[in-house]
């Protein structure tokens, strides 16, 4: 979390348990004593990291417990620091399925969850929209790709189709980076490098050689992030004001607009995985910054990734045409000051170097051990396992 906020501090910090120690509760996951273990965690988060926490969930895809989640609330309210209040509980990381007919009927659990969220979910039911709270995908990508194209398509289309089809407001990608071993599951192996791919936006899964690679998914999403900013002044346009309900022909369009006191500039992000010929559209634009006469065009296909096109002329009444090629993702923007990733020399990709040995004596007690991965708990010389008691976790 340190590192992330030297890179951007605006970022926001979401946590989510996938266990807890076996102690907790005398194995209830949901007790008294398992609030007072959330709470010390954010509480340390702020003490001693200077992180203040933004989102909480529940239980990584278990099933819930209504009167928990409102009583974490309530203990979230009342700690005596006031980072508690700063909070927003997100539930409950399962399907959409149950959460939002109980917080329909349920007023008290209404008030405590701030944001629904759920994981690689079917389009949002009536029950969800009806509710007039925030709805994520707040685990998401199709855990069948890599970072390949298709992998990045298939991320666009997603990212797309979730405001259309749900009006969801975020989402949350699994995994930022491919950073573990490629015996291990969602990775595979392409020749290419020692660590090949894996179901990551980029890959950085050799710490030996310091080799890793900038894949076309980081792309898929910065022709959304690097068009808005989370600080609540971005708020996407309503379907119905964007192509027809955001298809445009065999593509999907989404559109944001950005407010910054008087001044505001609008996006908008076409992917075209769903097409196999390039199609010309003439789009009428209404309501645009004023003085705006062309728009920035930006565009990733498989060859190409964030190059910056030709502006595109705006006519007096708005009109403006775009060709978009099949198998791309396209934002044409009136803002400025996007760039894609620079270059630079990354450490070539080696194999693991063998033979390889290791006395421990060099680290401090409860250091990391180079290349070694903890697993469910268990630890690594010069870690001792001290808990004997088996974690409450999903797995």
């Amino acid at each position: 979390l340190k590192e992330a906020k030297k890179r951007n501090p605006d970022i926001k910090t979401y946590g989510l348990s996938w266990g807890v120690p076996g102690w907790i509760g005398n194995g209830n996951f949901y007790s008294q004593d398992n609030i007072e273990y959330h709470l010390r965690w954010m509480q340390g988060l702020k003490k001693f990291h200077g992180i203040q926490l933004d989102y909480l969930g529940i239980w990584n895809e278990r099933p819930y417990d209504r009167d928990w989640i409102v009583q974490l609330r309530r203990a979230l309210d009342d700690e005596p620091s006031g980072v508690g209040k700063h909070v927003e509980i997100v539930a409950a990381d399962v399907k959409w399925d149950g959460i939002c007919d109980d917080m329909k009927s349920n007023s008290t659990l209404r008030d405590a969850v701030a944001i629904v969220g759920a994981h690689y979910p079917h389009p949002a039911p009536q029950s969800c929209l009806d509710l007039g709270k925030p709805l994520w995908t707040s685990e998401g990508w199709d855990l069948g790709q890599v970072n390949d194209w298709q992998g990045a398509m298939v991320l666009a289309s997603t990212l797309n189709s979730n405001w259309i089809l749900s009006r969801q407001q975020a989402m949350v990608v699994w995994t930022v980076i491919y950073a573990w071993y490629s015996i291990l599951p969602f990775s595979h192996p392409d020749g290419a490098t020692v660590g090949g791919m894996g179901h990551g936006l980029m890959s950085a899964c050799e710490p030996w050689s310091g080799h890793y690679r900038v894949m076309s998914p980081v792309y898929a999403v910065a022709h959304h992030t690097q068009f808005t900013r989370n600080d609540g002044s971005c708020k996407y346009i309503a379907n119905s004001a964007v192509a027809r309900n955001g298809f445009l022909g065999h593509a999907t369009a989404v559109a944001y607009r950005c407010s910054s006191g008087e001044k505001s500039e609008v996006s908008v992000v076409i992917e075209s995985s769903g097409s196999t010929t390039s199609e010309t559209f003439q789009l009428a634009l209404r309501h645009l910054p004023e003085a705006v006469s062309k728009l920035h065009v930006w565009q990733t296909n498989t060859t190409h990734w964030f190059e910056q096109l030709p502006d595109l002329l705006v006519g007096a009444d708005g009109a403006v045409s775009v060709t978009i090629p099949p198998q791309s993702i396209v934002t044409l923007t009136t803002s400025s000051g996007q760039a894609r990733v620079a270059d630079k020399q990354i450490p070539a990709s080696k194999t693991f170097p063998l033979p390889y040995a290791d006395n421990f004596d060099s680290y401090k007690d409860q250091a990391t051990v180079k290349y070694f991965t903890d697993e469910a708990g268990h630890g690594t010389p010069p870690r001792r396992q001290t808990v004997t008691a088996c974690a409450l976790c999903k797995w």
